[in-house]
């Protein structure tokens, strides 16, 4: 995918289709993220996508920065975190909301270790946690 001059944006994947059937969707994997794992990638690591354990709601209540956790399991339960903890950023990525945070998590993989801020009971917290492979 490129824009209007020709700058590159991101590489078209495949959709997986039934044979015969076409919907006529396309994805692109964005050149950021492409270039944020090219270095594991050139050093024959094999990637997998990493999981926090986190549940997040859909729908967030409005008014509060960060994203609300529902319920923590996994990685995110053995360090700590709980339901009403709101994260504000993953990574280094502020995840003022939803998107923010998904587009964080797409940049994870399993194994990494990453630093988490949230906050709880109005006080503002860190803490490092390990992925597991989803």
């Amino acid at each position: 995918m490129v824009d209007l001059e020709g700058r590159l944006l991101g590489v078209s994947v495949q959709v997986s289709e039934r044979f015969g059937e076409r919907s006529g969707v396309g994805f692109y994997v964005p050149l950021d993220l492409i270039r944020a794992v090219l270095p594991e990638l050139e050093a024959g690591r094999q990637l997998e996508p990493g999981a926090l354990g986190l549940h997040i709601p859909k729908v967030q209540s409005g008014g509060e920065g960060g994203v609300e956790v529902i319920s923590a399991t996994g990685a995110a339960a053995k360090v700590g975190l709980q339901r009403g903890d709101r994260i504000v950023t993953l990574a280094g990525r502020p995840t003022p909301d939803l998107v923010a945070f998904r587009r964080a998590v797409a940049y994870l993989y399993a194994g990494q270790r990453v630093t988490l801020r949230y906050q709880r009971e109005g006080a503002e917290r860190e803490l490092e946690l390990e992925l597991a492979p989803r």
